[in-house]
């Protein structure tokens, strides 16, 4: 499957809180100029596990890469966002969860 592209990867989803991590969803505003390199100074992160460009549809508020990021306490995670921050000189938006909510989807793995 991997091989005709109908999967990347299977890889387990790890309840960050339950094992006591920190995570956020972030989001930043980066000149279409410098999308590049800004997305491999995040991809250098070990916590990031999904990094995306968007279209920034708010005018006042054109947010166009996306990412997950976790680390082991609120402490790291605040710090490799500043860090990300420092490097690419771009501001980063934490957007924590507040409240999940599951859609309830099982799958049988045989």
């Amino acid at each position: 499957m991997i091989e005709g592209k109908y999967v990347r990867r299977i890889a387990p989803i790890i309840n960050t809180q339950a094992v006591g991590n920190s995570a956020t969803l972030a989001a930043m505003h980066v000149s279409e100029d410098r999308i590049e390199e800004v997305s491999q100074v995040i991809n250098g992160y070990s916590g990031v596990s999904h990094n995306y460009l968007r279209k920034g549809k708010n005018k006042e508020l054109p947010l166009n890469i996306w990412f997950t990021m976790s680390a082991p306490s609120k402490e790291k995670l605040e710090e490799n966002i500043k860090e990300i921050e420092d490097r690419t000189g771009f501001t980063v938006r934490m957007l924590p969860t507040t409240k999940k909510f599951k859609i309830g989807v099982k799958f049988k793995i045989y």
